[in-house]
């Protein structure tokens, strides 16, 4: 249910499961000896870069090492996958090859884009925040009302740069409540314009859990 290949120190296919095939659209007898670089999507540099980087970690001796690679299919479909690259030992201990397994993430990668165009185009203010309180998402709406970019504004601290000084505290207490699955709902919170006016806001301290919960 999942692709799993190996690869020679050449970055060679040399075996494949049923799934890779499906995969790739591609019959087993015509994925076998291709370099694995050859079958990434031709456009995605960061992609070829990325992988050739985790099997050169792996070459060069660590255990293992995860990367994501985009592929296009016979059919000119590109297929998004995450995978774990292991090195591979002969019985004396030497080097003999990659082995590869993972998963097929196209949809889910589909469903966060959909969910980040969303959020992007809401008519209201959406920002988040990590555990730190560093800034992770910040659409138009919010750029709008603070006069601050998103590349502006994420990464840095949420609290000490937007929002004025007596209310520090309750916005942090907020979000201290909503990592711990605790939701604020409909409380005012005044953000610190780019020109030093105040934008009074009402909203919703919810958490957001990643796929392990």
């Amino acid at each position: 249910t999942i692709p799993i290949f190996r690869l020679d120190v050449a970055g060679r296919i040399t075996e494949c499961n049923r799934m890779t095939a499906e995969l790739f659209g591609h019959p087993k007898n015509e994925i076998v000896g291709n370099e694995l670089v050859h079958l990434l999507a031709p456009d995605d540099e960061e992609c070829h870069w990325e992988v050739t980087a985790a099997l050169e970690r792996v070459l060069a001796g660590e255990e293992s090492s995860d990367f994501e690679l985009a592929i296009l299919t016979k059919t000119n479909v590109r297929r998004d996958l995450v995978m774990n690259a292991t090195a591979l030992c002969d019985v004396d201990g030497s080097f003999a090859g990659v082995f590869c397994a993972g998963h097929d993430i196209t949809e889910v990668r589909a469903m966060a884009d959909d969910l980040a165009r969303l959020i992007n185009n809401a008519n209201a203010p959406i920002f988040g925040c990590n555990l730190n309180g560093e800034v992770t998402e910040w659409n138009e709406k919010a750029a709008a009302l603070s006069g601050y970019t998103r590349e502006e504004a994420l990464g840095t601290p949420l609290v000490e740069r937007f929002v004025r000084p007596e209310d520090r505290m309750e916005v942090t207490q907020a979000i201290q409540d909503a990592c711990n699955g605790i939701e604020t709902p409909h409380f005012e919170l005044s953000i610190t314009h780019r020109d030093g006016s105040e934008v009074f806001l009402l909203l919703n301290a919810t958490s957001r859990k990643d796929a392990n919960g």
